[in-house]
């Protein structure tokens, strides 16, 4: 009700609204109001800029104030006036939905009603940061749909590092180990493999535990901004890092006996690109086995988990299988 309009005087007072007036709500839902809170007092809720003045408000771990509202109207002064009304001097409680607040703007809060006040998630900001190599960009390492904002409960990066390099994570300037079996800080390192009685595999010991250019990071808990970074490196020299070894590839379950090294050189390297990286040229043979017209043909390769197009010739010529090709 409208004191003024009732012919009544008022007096603004300095008293502190209790908090029994008041419920809390974050993002929509009810939540309990802390308990050490004592009320908001006379007064404007908004300062001289125009914001909000939060430190009125009771804090919620990992949230902050909307507004405050009294039957979904946001209020913008609040606090205590006294009236005398038939002969009785009367404390209400008052709120205005108006900047300035006069006698003609107040409205006394209904014994029946409440402030509400509203809050969310605090939001924090995420930037990002590619480090130890020229022409990437966020977007071609995180990805357009990484995320440029998280709240407190977190967030998840997917992550893939160009071919030929490593890379390791950094957020808030603290490395980051690639969620699953992975098992080691560098994206795209090599494991270390070992010798078997049919060919290769990856040693019990590697590290990391195989080969992979692409992790995910998860993040929970988060109380700042933060800034992701990526220190990228370039894998070493084609003698150091790069050298396959096809003989030793001849022995692995897959190809023994099916593929055999041709009469040239098994392995080239035909020229070094600007970017750093090499192209070689890989001879091999595939296997006919004599008397049974049983010829092996090479259809699908994969180098490090990736299929490599392959072209294939194949013709029957007087019942005699030929397959041959050249990449």
């Amino acid at each position: 009700m409208a004191l003024q309009r009732m012919g009544l005087s008022v007096v603004f007072g300095n008293g502190t609204v209790p908090p029994e007036k008041f419920t809390v709500e974050k993002d929509g839902q009810a939540i309990a109001l802390p308990s050490e809170w004592t009320g908001l007092p006379s007064g404007s809720l908004y300062g001289s800029d125009g914001t909000l003045l939060s430190s009125l408000f009771p804090t919620i771990d990992g949230c902050h104030i909307v507004n405050a509202t009294v039957h979904s109207t946001a209020i913008r002064h609040i606090g205590t006036l006294t009236a005398e009304i038939s002969g009785r001097e009367m404390t209400f409680i008052y709120y205005s939905t108006d900047p300035e607040l006069n006698e003609q703007s107040v409205t006394v809060l209904d014994e029946k009603d409440v402030i509400t006040l509203h809050y969310e998630e605090d939001e924090y900001e995420i930037s990002y940061e590619v480090s130890g190599a020229s022409g990437f960009s966020a977007e071609d390492l995180f990805g357009k749909n990484r995320p440029r904002k998280t709240q407190r409960h977190g967030y998840t990066l997917n992550v893939t590092v160009p071919r030929g390099y490593t890379g390791i994570v950094y957020v808030n300037n603290s490395y980051q180990i690639p969620g699953g079996d992975y098992g080691f800080l560098s994206l795209g390192a090599d494991p270390t493999y070992e010798a078997t009685a049919t060919g290769a595999k990856i040693a019990a010991s590697s590290l990391p535990h195989f080969f992979s250019r692409s992790g995910t990071y998860t993040y929970t808990s988060v109380s700042s901004a933060q800034h992701v970074s990526i220190l990228l490196a370039k894998r070493g020299s084609f003698t150091d890092k790069y050298r396959f070894d096809p003989h030793f590839w001849l022995q692995t379950a897959d190809v023994k006996d099916r593929i055999a090294a041709s009469g040239k050189d098994a392995i080239q390297i035909s020229s070094i690109n600007p970017d750093g990286t090499y192209s070689y040229t890989w001879y091999f043979n595939t296997v006919v086995i004599p008397n049974v017209w049983q010829t092996y043909m090479l259809r699908t390769l994969e180098i490090n988990g990736e299929a490599i197009a392959v072209p294939f010739f194949e013709s029957v010529e007087n019942n005699n299988p030929n397959v041959s090709a050249e990449t």
